[in-house]
């Protein structure tokens, strides 16, 4: 069985700073917390090193370290950094390691290192995490919106040829911003998932959301694409964000509703298996369970594998 070499570098980070936990408010022990702190960052460091695929040096200099994952990191602490490389950790003797040059490190200043290691590691840990749950297609694929994407999105909810059947918005880029932000947090608290749907050269194509997570099911929608895609680009993205919500998310069963004057889209998503499980007087509201996926899935697999 192949190992994955970043999860054990992170799992081995979380260890140490499981040995922390139970040792954090020991002063005769502040050098091992110390001690832990300097493992922690290096083995979250590599972690992150063997996620890129890159070659992970044979050596514990933290600053040399960060400079090969320096773009991917919030770090704004060389000092700290500069600190923890002068602990004893490869010594002769067991009763050095932990030890700065001039000794103990003070209580206070082992929390410190505690807290910067357990920071450096939640970012790699969100990092990798983010890698589990990409979504690639034949020849798209699915990444999640970024602030970066707010004037993208807006002139795909602006365009007449495509809102006709959504929602209205106000032309204000800052708005579209804001929420962003916000939709961040939800997707942080795994609350929501919004996509931008784009080539695998990085073109992007549209967006589609999976939010309203309910105990069984979750809500599909904000699907948009723009008209000069690629043709397969509409079933490729359907059978990966309505997947995601399946594979990734474990839910048995998708909803989502439609205007009744949207003929189109009613044909696609019955062709596609959805069924119209009930309607009033504006929408018809569709309901696709996970049965009818694999269908579809089989019938369009060259799409996707």
């Amino acid at each position: 069985m192949k190992i994955n070499m970043p999860k054990e570098w992170l799992r081995a980070s979380l260890d140490d700073l499981k040995i922390i936990s139970r040792i954090i408010d020991i002063a005769d022990l502040s050098h091992m917390i110390a001690f832990h702190s300097q493992q922690s960052i290096e083995k979250s460091f590599k972690a992150l090193i063997e996620y890129k695929q890159l070659k992970v040096p044979k050596q514990h200099d933290l600053l040399r370290l960060k400079e090969i994952i320096i773009e991917d990191l919030k770090l704004n602490n060389d000092d700290l950094l500069d600190t923890l490389n002068q602990l004893y950790i490869d010594s002769r003797y067991p009763s050095e390691f932990g030890l700065l040059p001039d000794g103990k490190p003070t209580l206070e200043e082992a929390r410190e290192f505690y807290e910067f290691a357990l920071n450096i590691y939640e970012q790699v840990k969100n990092i990798l995490e983010k890698k589990s749950l990409e979504v690639i297609g034949k020849s798209i694929k699915l990444r999640f919106v970024e602030v970066k994407d707010a004037e993208f999105i807006l002139s795909l909810r602006l365009d007449d040829n495509l809102n006709k059947h959504l929602s209205s918005v106000d032309d204000d880029l800052n708005a579209q911003i804001n929420w962003i932000k916000k939709y961040k947090e939800r997707e942080k608290n795994k609350e929501e998932y919004y996509f931008i749907i784009e080539s695998l050269s990085g073109e992007k194509y549209g967006t589609v959301r999976l939010y309203d997570f309910k105990d069984n099911s979750f809500c599909w929608g904000s699907w948009i694409i723009k008209p000069d895609r690629p043709s397969n680009t509409t079933i490729q993205s359907f059978l990966l964000s309505i997947g995601f919500g399946f594979n990734k998310l474990s839910f048995p069963k998708a909803r989502w509703d439609v205007r009744k004057e949207n003929n189109k889209a009613i044909k696609l998503y019955k062709l596609y298996g959805a069924k119209i499980v009930s309607e009033d007087e504006l929408n018809y509201y569709f309901e696709y369970k996970k049965e009818d996926y694999e269908i579809i899935k089989d019938k369009y697999k060259k799409f996707i594998n």
